[in-house]
């Protein structure tokens, strides 16, 4: 008899270069990989066997996630306002794993803006996984898919509790 485990599913906000090459490897390490994006050539670009694309405002597509235990999302747009808005979404939900990507400085103008709007408290944000990413230097889009990939799967193999 078999263990029925239920599916890590991973939500990519961001269709560019880097959340396709996450998309592409995370699809390899049982993840059931969503892409999502509001740019459709974008999301068409996308030739991975295996990923399910959405083209789809993230207003909308956050509006239909199943947010538990088993959801693991990366926020990776190309815009810092799309970021901090699916952010600013998805803190107080259930989730196994939240990231989004960016440099040190607009973490930390992040994380204070957050605070001073009450949108979550300093101990909230701590587990909320930004600048995302383990550090290995990264510095092409697939070397940084890469980074959030071991982080994913750092989460995903040691991940005793939900959080949100």
């Amino acid at each position: 008899i078999e263990p029925i485990v239920k599916t890590k599913r991973l939500f990519i906000f961001g269709a560019g270069h880097t959340g396709q090459a996450l998309a592409e490897f995370a699809s390899h390490t049982g993840f059931d990989v969503f892409l999502i994006d509001d740019r459709k050539e974008y999301i068409d670009e996308c030739a991975v066997g295996g990923v399910n694309k959405m083209h789809l405002e993230h207003t909308a597509a956050l509006q239909a996630l199943p947010f538990d235990k088993n959801t693991y999302l990366v926020i990776a747009t190309y815009s810092h306002q799309i970021d901090k808005d699916i952010l600013a979404f998805c803190a107080k939900k259930q989730w196994a794993y939240l990231g989004m990507i960016g440099s040190k400085r607009k973490v930390l103008v992040t994380k204070k803006m957050f605070i001073d709007s009450n949108i979550g408290s300093d101990e909230e944000l701590g587990k909320i996984h930004m600048p995302i990413g383990i550090d290995i230097n990264a510095e092409t889009p697939e070397e940084i898919a890469i980074s959030i990939l071991a982080e994913l799967i750092k989460v995903k193999n040691s991940c005793t509790e939900d959080h949100g």
